[in-house]
This record gives C-alpha cells, sequence and structure tokens, in this order.
C-alpha cells in the first residue's frame, strides 16, 4: 500500500498552494471557477458548486506544434534560409585562363597576329600608293600625252597589282596547327563533332549566370535551386587567326569569353576583347548531369516531362490550398554540362535535348582521358606561319 501526501495551504483569500510528492501548484479563484498553475501545464476550473457539474481545461496546449509538423498539410515554420545570395557561374578573365602547357602556343598566336597586323598595315600603305598614282592620272590625262602618260598608267598598273598581292596574303595568313593524332584518335574527335552537332540543334540552350538556395517554406516550391539563365548558341566557327582542318566548336557564352574547342586545347574569347586564353583540353573537367527544371516559360518540344508541381506547394508537394491562383507547372528533364578547371574556367550550360547532351559530354570526357593517357601535349601540334 503506497502513501499519499496532499496539503492545501490557503495564502489569502482566492490564492491556494497545493503541495503533494509529485510538487507545487497554485490554484487562483474562487469555487465554480479558478486557474490552476503547476509542472504539468496550466488549467481553467469551471463548475457549479453542488451540482456535480464539471469541466476542466488546459489552457497551454504544446502539443499543438507537434501536431501541425507531423500533418503534412500545415506548412511548418523554419528558421529563416541564410543561403539567399546569388551565386555567380562566371570564368575568369581570358587572358588569365591560360595553361602552362600552352603558354607557346599563345605566344606563337600573338607573334602571327603582330605579322598580319604589320601585312595589314603594308597593304593600305600600298592601297594608298595605288590610289595617289590613280589619282595622278587622272589629274594629269588631259594635259599629258604621249611616253609620259604611258609610263604612269604602267606604273599604276604595278602598283594596283602589288596591293592586291599584299590584300590575299593578309587575308589568308593565319596560324597553321596541324594535330599530329592517330587515325582511331581523329576519328574518336569526329564522333565528338557529330555528337556537338546534334545537340546544337536542341530547341533550347541556356548559359547558367548564378543560381542560389531557395527558401523552400518562404517561397512555396519544392526546387532546391533557384537559376538565373540567359538563351545561347551552339555552332562551328574559325577563327580569323587560327587554320585547322575542323572548325572550333563554339559554345556561347552570355557572362564571359566564347569557348572554342579543338582537338587538344579550348580558346577562350570575348567577340568584343582581342584577349584570349588556351586551356589544355586534359585539365578541363566536363560533367553531365539530369536537370529537372520547374518550367515556367515555354516547353521546349525535345525535352522529356518528368512530372508536374504546383506555383505554391507544401513540403510533401501538394498544393498550397491558401492559393486561389495555383496552378500546376510541368517538370521537364534537361541536360546540364558544367565545365571547368585549375586554371578558373567555370562555366554551365543547360540543353532542351538532355540525350544529345549526355552523349557529347561522354564522348568529350572519354576523348580528355585519351589524351591523358597519350601524354598529349601541345609539343605535338606542328604549325606554322
Amino acid at each position: 500500500m503506497s502513501l499519499k501526501f496532499r496539503k492545501k495551504i490557503r495564502v489569502f483569500p482566492g490564492f491556494t498552494l497545493n503541495l503533494s510528492k509529485t510538487g507545487m501548484s497554485a490554484t487562483l479563484g474562487v469555487r465554480g471557477g479558478s486557474v490552476n498553475f503547476g509542472r504539468n501545464g496550466t488549467y481553467l476550473n469551471t463548475g457549479i458548486p453542488g451540482t456535480g457539474i464539471y469541466d476542466r481545461i488546459r489552457l497551454d496546449n504544446p502539443n499543438n506544434t507537434n501536431d501541425n509538423r507531423n500533418n503534412p498539410q500545415i506548412p511548418v515554420e523554419t528558421p529563416y534560409n541564410t543561403y539567399t545570395v546569388e551565386t555567380e557561374i562566371k570564368s575568369y578573365n581570358p587572358e588569365l585562363l591560360t595553361s602552362d602547357s600552352m603558354s607557346s602556343l599563345k605566344q606563337s598566336i600573338l607573334d602571327a597576329e603582330k605579322v598580319k597586323k604589320e601585312m595589314y598595315q603594308e597593304w593600305m600603305d600600298a592601297n594608298s600608293s595605288k590610289n595617289g598614282t590613280l589619282f595622278l592620272l587622272i589629274l594629269l590625262h588631259f594635259i599629258i600625252v604621249g611616253f609620259f602618260l604611258k609610263g604612269l598608267k604602267q606604273k599604276y598598273k604595278e602598283k594596283k597589282q602589288f596591293a592586291e598581292e599584299l590584300k590575299n596574303d593578309y587575308e589568308n595568313f593565319s596560324l597553321e596547327l596541324d594535330f599530329n593524332f592517330d587515325k582511331d584518335t581523329l576519328n574518336d574527335y569526329i564522333s565528338i563533332r557529330k555528337y556537338f552537332e546534334q545537340m546544337s540543334r536542341a530547341e533550347k540552350i541556356w548559359d547558367v549566370t548564378a543560381y542560389r538556395e531557395t527558401d523552400r517554406y518562404r517561397e512555396r516550391t519544392v526546387a532546391t535551386r533557384s537559376l538565373t539563365r540567359q538563351p545561347v548558341r551552339f555552332y562551328n566557327e574559325s577563327l580569323d587567326f587560327i587554320k585547322t582542318s575542323y572548325d572550333a566548336l563554339v559554345m556561347g557564352n552570355a557572362n564571359g569569353g566564347n569557348l572554342y574547342i579543338y582537338p587538344g586545347f579550348v580558346i577562350i574569347k570575348e567577340t568584343s576583347s582581342k584577349d584570349f586564353g588556351i586551356v589544355d583540353l586534359k585539365n578541363i573537367r566536363f560533367n553531365y548531369s539530369d536537370s529537372n527544371f520547374i518550367e515556367e516559360e515555354s516547353v521546349p518540344s525535345d525535352s522529356k516531362n518528368v512530372g508536374y508541381t504546383w506555383k505554391y506547394c507544401n513540403k510533401n508537394g501538394s498544393p498550397d490550398r491558401r492559393y486561389a491562383n495555383n496552378y500546376q507547372i510541368p517538370i521537364q528533364r534537361y541536360g546540364e554540362i558544367a565545365i571547368s578547371s585549375s586554371e578558373g574556367l567555370n562555366e554551365e550550360f543547360m540543353i532542351s535535348n538532355s540525350e544529345s547532351t549526355d552523349l557529347f559530354t561522354t564522348s568529350l570526357d572519354n576523348f580528355v582521358k585519351l589524351l591523358n593517357k597519350m601524354n598529349w601535349d601541345a609539343k605535338m601540334i606542328g604549325n606554322k606561319a
């Protein structure tokens, strides 16, 4: 048999202390209406004396918060997410990107550009001399005849021919590069070009220029990242100061220099600047990943739909019923390429056709591994100005 202890101490009318083995509580009020404060919580006691009618209600309910958290339909307040600042995805300035192994090739290109600039000036001087002779010939045509006029015409003809030769030399001058690859290696590169061409025909290509972590509670979204992206183009093009057997594979860049991919290196060059950088292809990492993107713009026809979400949704993905204008949004699967190097290359692209993007990235990554296995370097590039 257990012993129980309970004692009430009336401090003053309407206020009583209750002592027991489990602790102490206090009651404030009178018969028929009082409030009890104790370790088990705060209760309101009401009743009609002498009738047996009695009610007891807990005023502080600590289970309210827990109940809300266990109910996925009720939003749960979370600490404010500090990851709200955008992180820019951008490479270093092109002139800072050159790999050590490519410094001699860059110097050769700079020397070739210098020669071409001198050739241009020589052509302009010859053209000016030719035009001066033509002006003199026209001016003196009416007053000089015979031997003198015939000699001036011959001189003009010679200067015109010389100026045309200089123009032709200038326009055809470039640094010729020959990649000393065996047949199998060249075939692998041709496969890369084929997959690049397929990828470049994708309906949508974006340069991802920045991202930030989302605050999923405050933004009512299932997305973990919010991206800033701008449409760009992928295409083939030859740089005017380099001549090779193949055009470069060009990846347009919205916030920096375009990427010109050659068999052994990548040139980064802005269209508005003469500065450029060369990164050894072996130093570059090409990482592919599937990107499930909540598409609020037009949906590309060559992308794959993987589901739907809501403009405003709960953590479990269900629609937040508090928003009257809530609507469904498609989730599309895109291909994403992250390109980086220790020299400071940092780019990210999103392509609507994920399959062609995966094929291109995989083939290019295998080609880079092959170059590393071959210990290929810039010294294996044959060049002549």
